[in-house]
Formats: C-alpha cells, structure tokens, sequence
C-alpha cells in the first residue's frame, strides 16, 4: 500500500538527464547550468529560430492568443 518515486539528484551533465528519464526517474535534481547547457544545442537553437519566424510571419495568431488569455484571465477573476 505505499507508494515512492525514483529521484535522480545532482545531476552534473546533459546526458545524465538523458540516462535519468530513460531509467524511469519521475524526478530530477538538476542545476541551471545544466538546464542551460541542455537548451544551448545547436538543433534547439536553430528549431527556436524557425518558430520566431514562423511565429512572427502570422501576427494574426498572437492577437488570437493574447484575447484568448485576456479571456481566461477575466473568468478567473
């Protein structure tokens, strides 16, 4: 009847991430620097770029997207 979750703590390099997800670990302890270093590829950056552009290309979509949050955040209230 008892319940637990796998934590992978300290988690020094990018690829220990990898391996922690892979074996299953619900939950991470990963400093910043790593985080960053997991974002700083060269692939994310050039995908990032690409929805910029893409995103920047149809100004029509963050007009839908800022009233559809404006919306959420007065029935909120």
């Amino acid at each position: 009847g008892m319940t637990s979750e796998i934590i992978a703590a300290s988690l020094r390099h990018p690829e220990h991430v990898i391996s922690a997800a892979r074996l299953g670990c619900e939950i991470a302890t990963t400093p910043a620097k790593v985080l960053r270093q997991m974002l700083d590829h060269p692939l994310t950056t050039a995908g990032a770029e690409r929805f910029r552009k893409d995103w920047e290309s149809r100004p029509e979509f963050g007009e839908w997207l800022r009233g559809l949050t404006e919306k959420r955040l007065a029935a909120s209230r």
